[in-house]
């Protein structure tokens, strides 16, 4: 009984905050896309799902209660080059405490140089700027079973072009589930948040339900994982899904890959990770659509390796 009324609990907690977005959601536009960039060079590689799956403090992104089975100390940075001067990183550490966790998060997104040119165009330019955004998070999360998990972040907004800023506070709410020994479920509401605005224009938060699962199919000391996740977005009404496999080659090697068949710029991602001690090292390679190039991921991960088969 005590069970179900913690599930329950969790489930309508979620259920509120999602209805209190829907009430008068009608198809805004939505900014700060940056926002919705994966976090994370193993959930890239799997296309961005993680909300059931994701490890280490990293998976904070995709569902505050990742952390709540983290190991004493983990942390995680990553950083991404994409195409021109753009590139996307991100640095996340959690800490056991024993009666729950704590993570602690910062990403940011640089857009690279640009040249400033008043009304009247004029051959040089009178400077440059470079766009930046960012986000932090702080994270709680608790076991209140051996099967389900719950977690909530506080959010901080940051985002400057030229000399126009916007910042804002907001929050992410969501639980984890594990119905059986290789199974898990996932769903959370994240970039929840008041209405930016960047002087008189009004930006909309990507605010959106994420949900997934994942099977972990074992072979011996190797295990085949198949994820699959999706997301709604509450103010532009649209929908998104991720697909992803990862093969690991007992403790040592992880391929994956993974497909967001929803988007019509995505390409087929490719990953690896090795594992050595308590570190893993992790590499994804996603071709970009729209003949933009390629995205290289790189990422490091201590503590992690270690806690990934009792994660499974």
């Amino acid at each position: 009984m005590a069970r179900f009324q913690r599930h329950s609990l969790h489930s309508s907690l979620l259920l509120v905050v999602a209805l209190a977005i829907c009430y008068g959601a009608n198809a805004r536009q939505v900014g700060c896309v940056w926002l919705t960039i994966p976090v994370g060079t193993r959930e890239a590689a799997l296309a961005g799902a993680g909300t059931a799956t994701s490890l280490g403090p990293q998976g904070i992104f995709y569902n505050p209660a990742a952390t709540a089975n983290t190991p004493p100390f983990a942390a995680q940075v990553e950083y991404t080059k994409w195409f021109l001067d753009t590139h996307h990183q991100s640095l996340f550490i959690a800490r056991d405490f024993r009666h729950f966790a704590l993570g602690l998060g910062a990403v940011s997104f640089a857009s690279g140089k640009f040249d400033y040119r008043e009304e009247i165009p004029t051959e040089e330019p009178l400077a440059t700027f470079s766009p930046l955004d960012l986000t932090g998070y702080i994270n709680i999360a608790r076991c209140f079973a051996p099967w389900a998990n719950a977690g909530i972040s506080a959010r901080y907004f940051y985002s400057k072009v030229l000399n126009n800023e916007l910042s804002g506070f907001g929050f992410d709410i969501g639980a984890r589930f594990k119905p059986r020994k290789n199974l898990s479920a996932g769903i959370a509401v994240v970039d929840f948040g008041r209405t930016l605005s960047y002087k008189y224009q009004l930006i909309w938060l990507p605010t959106r339900l994420r949900y997934g699962i994942g099977y972990n199919l074992p072979f011996g000391k190797n295990s085949l994982l198949f994820v699959a996740d999706g997301s709604y977005f509450f103010y532009s009404q649209k929908f998104q899904a991720q697909l992803g496999t990862e093969f690991r080659l007992g403790d040592i090697l992880s391929l994956r890959t993974g497909y967001d068949p929803l988007n019509p710029g995505n390409r087929l991602n490719f990953g690896i990770g090795v594992a050595v001690n308590r570190f893993r090292f992790d590499y994804t390679f996603a071709p970009l659509g729209f003949g933009l190039g390629t995205a290289h991921r790189f990422g490091v991960a201590y503590g992690i390796a270690a806690a990934e088969s009792d994660h499974q």
